[in-house]
């Protein structure tokens, strides 16, 4: 039987491909709710570089990812879909895909910090363990388990594959639901669950709304037009309260000159919705509180 400790001394969890797809995810989500937007960014070139398609590492991780997310009732049916995945897994260059996954954490030890790149905690980690040790297996019809080790570890799979597993409730920000297919899911998923630990008390819905959406606009088609309606109307709500509350007689003058001025910027080409900065997307958050206020 292999136990957790053995699955950790014969498998390494950099050249994982379902723990790397893990750790760009968590990567890119911390970087975007620290407003890290380069970081982001780079993060996010290096994995378009790396896992375009036709590499050997899309792949894998395609073979990874149909048996990790699989949700089956049936075990004959988890034991066939596991059975074609080691056949598409034979085929595969097993020399070009460790010189790509070598290249890959080079540029990640020089570019994403290394070691903290890979110091997250990871969920599932035997499972995920398990299932790379039969890709690699299968590839090279080689492995330091015995074919008894490896049909336990298959079991072990299956057992995941069939399992009932609850998902954790969306948050109610469309952007989250409505992204567009090129957009990482499980980057999304991620970046979901950490505005809701860190901003869950600072930042209101629309806030949060607004982040996600600028977040993922390079991206997603769908999400950079949203983000512009979204900023276009946000606007528009703001300066009609604005205009409401000076026409107030009730509204003392230091509140008079703070809308003033509010409005100012709002008129300002800078924070015009048709080029959007970092710079745009942090006064847009400040008026979407404001706008908060003002319904509140």
């Amino acid at each position: 039987m292999v136990n957790d400790n053995m699955l950790k001394h014969r498998h390494n969890k950099k050249r994982n491909i379902g723990l790397l797809n893990n750790f760009f995810a968590r990567y890119m989500a911390s970087a975007a709710v620290e407003f890290k937007f380069e970081e982001y960014e780079q993060a996010n070139t290096l994995w378009k570089k790396y896992f375009h398609k036709g590499t050997e590492l899309s792949k894998e991780l395609s073979l990874f990812e149909s048996v990790i997310n699989a949700k089956l009732k049936d075990r004959n049916i988890a034991f066939q879909m596991l059975n074609e995945v080691k056949k598409i897994s034979e085929t595969q260059n097993q020399e070009k895909l460790d010189q790509e996954k070598t290249a890959l954490l080079h540029e990640i030890n020089s570019k994403l910090g290394g070691q903290d790149f890979f110091s997250k905690e990871v969920q599932n980690y035997r499972t995920n363990a398990s299932i790379q040790i039969l890709l690699n297996a299968w590839r090279t019809h080689t492995s330091t388990q015995s074919f008894s080790q490896l049909s336990h570890l298959q079991e072990k799979v299956i057992d995941y594959m069939v399992e009932s597993r609850e998902e954790l409730p969306p948050i109610d920000d469309s952007i989250f639901n409505k992204t567009q297919d090129d957009v990482d899911q499980l980057t999304i998923n991620v970046f979901c669950e950490k505005v809701d630990e860190r901003y869950s008390k600072k930042l209101n819905g629309k806030q949060k709304e607004i982040l996600g959406l600028y977040v993922f606009s390079n991206k997603s088609e769908f999400s950079n037009k949203k983000l512009t309606e979204e900023l276009s109307l946000l606007r528009r709500n703001v300066e009609k309260n604005i205009v409401r509350e000076l026409s107030d007689g009730g509204n003392n003058s230091s509140v008079k000159t703070k809308l003033h001025e509010v409005k100012s910027h709002l008129d300002d080409p800078k924070y015009d919705v048709v080029n959007i900065s970092n710079e745009t997307i942090g006064f847009y958050l400040a008026i979407a509180g404001l706008e908060h206020e003002f319904t509140s």
